[in-house]
């Protein structure tokens, strides 16, 4: 039997272009036929399920069509299928190619069965409700961890299933995290990544709407192409150690590539991060202090002494003190608060933001706190989505920011924390 197989393997790293040419040498080397709702390829008497037609709804794949067993589940097979809830794999199917069942959005469940030795990436990325991939316990290739797809040594984290929800941490001992591994999981909020992953693939976080910060630790060396691309709600890309390398074939292939609200924090400030990576800004990455030990010196214990909870806005400036804590400005002042203001304050404004202004820029001056940083965000309208145009630290107490006069309506400055 010689069925070729897009497998997940970081030895191979094989690209999106070598995995179309393996993709083309296979469907030169078998015949296509009907049967029933199903396409299907011959290779040496065996079948390779190839397309589905039928509406979807509970679906049990045969054992055997036209009186050849079925041996393998085609490269996007069953792909985008809107009616399938549930599939049933026969025992005799021994593999399951790259992206098979990828984005059915109804599928509900997964079983992969015993027989099951070989599946390519992302077989069930993008079903946004599929709650658990459930693995034969006497399957020897694969095995799932509360409902996650793994290879047997659990070194390879191969699909979380799209409905997982909020926060997931990938168990320690996992080395990579293969391609479209968490692909269109749009319910989770946080993914914690433990020391020891090497590898991060292909759109591995890919269209993960939900997902507002990740931290990327120092054992990473390689991140796939399009990683975290399409992921609206992603803030904070925190890295413990230097960029990794980055396999961006392509415009528009970064790591972060429409994700327009991340910044990037690094902490290892002598590695070599500039102001920009990946087109997306960097600031360094500092941890706030403990409230408790911040609030005897900030004054609100003596003049607020009955208002000096994190949640207390004694001042009346719309920031409460956690928040005064983490902008660096004095709970007690309503006047110290991080706001634009309408022109310069020359004796507070640094050389650096002080240079006479071309024709076709404009200045935007904000209150600002040394040692601080700052992103820039702007939007077409007040609804967003914003996007991070800079990084930009200050050193005194008024900061400015030079922006082109163009069709950009609407500004903001929040802190980089």
């Amino acid at each position: 039997m010689k069925i070729m197989v897009l497998l997940e393997s970081t030895r191979a790293r094989l690209t999106p272009l070598l995995a179309t040419l393996a993709l083309l040498t296979l469907a030169q080397a078998v015949t296509a036929a009907q049967f029933g709702d199903y396409e299907y390829q011959l290779e040496d008497g065996l079948a390779i399920i190839t397309g589905y037609t039928g509406p979807g709804g509970d679906v049990v794949i045969p054992a055997a069509v036209d009186d050849h067993p079925v041996a393998g589940i085609g490269h996007s097979a069953f792909y985008g299928n809107p009616g399938l809830t549930t599939v049933t794999i026969p025992d005799s199917v021994t593999v399951i190619q790259g992206g098979a069942f990828r984005g059915c959005a109804s599928l509900k469940s997964m079983m992969v069965p015993a027989g099951v030795i070989e599946i390519g990436s992302g077989p069930f990325a993008l079903c946004k409700n599929l709650a658990a991939i459930e693995v034969d316990p006497q399957n020897p290739a694969y095995v799932s961890l509360e409902g996650v797809l793994f290879n047997q040594e659990r070194t390879t984290l191969i699909q979380c299933p799209g409905g997982r929800a909020g926060d997931y941490t990938i168990p320690s001992g996992v080395i990579d995290v293969g391609w479209h591994a968490f692909a269109g999981c749009t319910r989770l909020t946080r993914v914690t990544i433990p020391d020891g992953v090497t590898y991060i693939g292909y759109r591995a976080f890919a269209e993960c709407a939900g997902l507002a910060r990740v931290e990327i630790p120092i054992s990473v060396t390689n991140i796939g192409a399009s990683a975290f691309v399409e992921c609206p709600a992603l803030a904070g890309a925190y890295f413990h150690g230097a960029p990794p390398y980055v396999n961006s074939y392509c415009e528009g292939c970064g790591p972060f590539y429409g994700s327009p609200a991340v910044i990037i924090f690094y902490r290892d400030a002598g590695a070599e991060w500039g102001p920009f990576s990946w087109e997306r800004p960097t600031a360094p990455w500092t941890e706030p202090p403990l409230y408790s030990e911040w609030l005897p010196a900030s004054g609100l214990p003596g003049t607020y002494p009955n208002a000096a909870a994190e949640s207390d806005d004694p001042d009346l400036d719309r920031m409460s003190n956690y928040s005064e804590m983490l902008a660096g400005t004095d709970p007690t002042d309503p006047t110290s608060l991080l706001v634009l203001e309408p022109e310069a304050r020359p004796a507070d404004l640094a050389d650096e933001d002080q240079r006479p202004l071309e024709a076709d820029e404009r200045a935007l001056y904000f209150q600002s706190v040394p040692g601080k940083s700052y992103a820039i965000q702007w939007a077409d309208q007040l609804t967003g989505p914003w996007h991070v145009d800079a990084v930009v630290g200050a050193t005194t107490t008024q900061k400015r920011v030079v922006v082109p006069r163009s069709a950009k309506a609407f500004y903001r400055v929040i802190l980089a924390q």
